[in-house]
């Protein structure tokens, strides 16, 4: 099966570009009916649920999340706001593991330290951690408005007849 799949998305790259890497775009190739949905499918099958929690298990603690979380501390200069915001599969829960691997690469010298990490207030950090409740609220009392809406909304499609004489 698998060997079909690499057969056909190497056909179909061959048939879309030149020597060059170029797509000929006045190819009768590119002008076909083809189903591109499938054609995607093929090259990028789709991400479940269990494929982002499988990742998530792989990368949190990993040597890839380290250099990322460094990356991010010097992009953002320290702004563990920024930082926070920008991690992947990072909620406030991980704040401190993610405060522990940069301080670990401060401690070592494989960063500077910036002021904005390393004073930060304790004022800072609850505002930061207050706005993560209020957004998790927020997050939450949507989904029972959702659930509420699609609970007792009328179906749409369904005439009424009350009324109707």
């Amino acid at each position: 099966m698998c060997n079909i799949i690499t057969h056909r998305i190497r056909r179909s790259r061959e048939l879309f570009t030149d020597e060059q890497g170029v797509v000929d775009e006045e190819s009768d190739v590119l002008s076909q009916d083809r189903c591109w949905e499938e054609y995607w499918r093929l090259l990028f099958p789709k991400i479940t649920v269990q494929d982002i929690l499988e990742f998530e298990k792989k990368y949190k603690g990993s040597d890839e999340e380290r250099q990322d979380v460094i990356q991010l501390y010097e992009q953002h200069q320290g702004d563990m706001d920024a930082i926070m915001a920008s991690a992947l599969c990072c909620s406030q829960d991980d704040e401190p593991r993610l405060s522990s691997i940069i301080q670990a690469a401060i401690d070592s010298g494989d960063v500077t330290a910036f002021p904005a990490f390393t004073r930060e207030t304790e004022k800072k950090k609850r505002a930061r951690r207050k706005r993560q409740k209020q957004k998790s609220r927020e997050k939450n009392f949507n989904s029972f408005l959702s659930d509420l809406e699609a609970k007792y909304s009328k179906k749409s499609g369904k005439s009424s007849k009350r009324g109707k004489k």
